[in-house]
């Protein structure tokens, strides 16, 4: 049955895990296939004349390409190694989420992720100067480079304070954070000493992270329980070994106070919710924050790319159809039975022009009894496959 035909379409190729049989990936959307079998000589040359005495094989070398018009994290998998997994609770950073305040009050906007928002992690800048500015913190006094937040009234007796400090640049960028720990009030009224880790301006390993002259000051964080975390913070530079005060007093009536922005740039976040001052009703802002994933379902597929991940071998099966001359359906299939990835894998973005991701392979010898390497296939098909 064998004859000529014309090939149309560059048809799909599913890989399979060698060792387990397990599909890791299905090209159905090819742009384009390549199979390149290329033999290496060497030749032979003796006596006076000027023409070959002979020639014979040195090496052959098999390659596939296959170029994907989509997207698949599994990609990921074949060119390195690592699996796709569905994780619950992984960190998003939202950048520049754009909106107007409110002409009039209440000044407020709820947060497009407001429910899994991190409030700590919220960043607002205003269309004036577009400049990061933090949250408006808690009653905050400075002196002699000694940040002492009156939380008066937050903290009761026995309440378990768990705080962690990070310190910032004079770029705005936040830096090394310290690791979480936990202070129980012992009195009514009273007095919490923060001091902040020599640590926490050096690497493990002892080394510094950054010129002490680049900080601009620490942010300081809390919760109560497994309440939210709240920023305490100020702009005054200091040094590690810096004692912080949290002054604790007497327990509200009823729920938690407050303060309330009052002065343009100032503003508060609970639970997702931004308040501003009136002044700065009317403004354009952007704000940049991280909200975490639903923790109910798997609804987030990671690959976490880890220093020891080596690519596996595969095998793939490659398949295409059309209709001969005479209007017959053929099927043509290639086997390739071990396979390994090679050479980059890389995702190119271009304006107005579709992303394509050229997957490159070399087929390996599986040491098969038969010798097989490549078998290929060409077979007719029933009249409805080309419906």
């Amino acid at each position: 049955m064998q004859k000529s035909f014309v090939w149309h379409g560059v048809g799909s190729a599913v890989c399979y895990d060698q060792l387990t049989g397990r599909e890791i990936l299905r090209i159905t959307k090819q742009t384009q296939a390549n199979f390149t079998f290329t033999m290496e000589e060497q030749k032979v040359m003796g006596g006076s004349e000027l023409d070959l005495i002979d020639s014979f094989e040195t090496a052959r070398t098999i390659s596939l390409e296959f170029t994907d018009a989509v997207f698949d994290l599994r990609q990921f998998e074949i060119a390195t190694g690592k699996q796709t997994v569905s994780s619950l609770s992984q960190d998003i950073m939202q950048f520049s989420e754009g909106f107007t305040i409110p002409a009039a009050g209440p000044y407020t906007h709820t947060l497009d992720f407001a429910t899994t928002c991190r409030e700590e992690t919220v960043r607002v800048r205003f269309e004036s100067d577009w400049e990061d500015m933090a949250p408006t913190p808690l009653i905050l006094t400075v002196s002699n480079c000694v940040e002492t937040v009156n939380l008066a009234g937050l903290f009761t007796k026995a309440d378990a304070v768990v705080v962690n400090i990070t310190s910032v640049l004079t770029s705005g960028i936040e830096s090394v954070k310290s690791p979480d720990f936990t202070v129980t009030i012992a009195a009514a009224k009273g007095d919490i000493m923060v001091t902040l880790p020599d640590y926490a301006l050096t690497t493990p390993s002892g080394m510094p992270i950054f010129d002490v002259n680049e900080l601009a000051g620490f942010n300081v964080y809390y919760k109560i329980g497994a309440g939210a975390q709240m920023l305490c913070n100020g702009a005054t530079p200091v040094a590690a070994g810096t004692a912080y005060t949290l002054l604790v007093g007497a327990p509200p009536a009823a729920g938690l106070p407050a303060t309330a922005p009052t002065t343009t740039g100032q503003y508060t976040v609970t639970a997702g919710v931004i308040t501003f001052a009136a002044a700065d009703a009317a403004k354009g802002v952007m704000v940049d924050y991280v909200w975490v994933t639903s923790g109910a379902t798997a609804e987030c597929d990671v690959v976490d790319l880890k220093t020891n991940c080596l690519r596996g071998y595969v095998k793939i099966i490659w398949t295409n159809k059309f209709k001969n001359k005479t209007g017959v359906v053929q099927g043509f299939q290639m086997e390739i039975y071990n396979a390994k990835y090679t050479g980059d894998y890389s995702i190119s973005n271009a304006r107005a022009d579709a992303s394509t991701f050229p997957l490159k392979f070399d087929v390996l010898n599986p040491e098969r009894a038969d010798k097989s390497i490549v078998k290929t296939k060409y077979f007719p098909l029933p009249a409805t496959a080309n419906c």
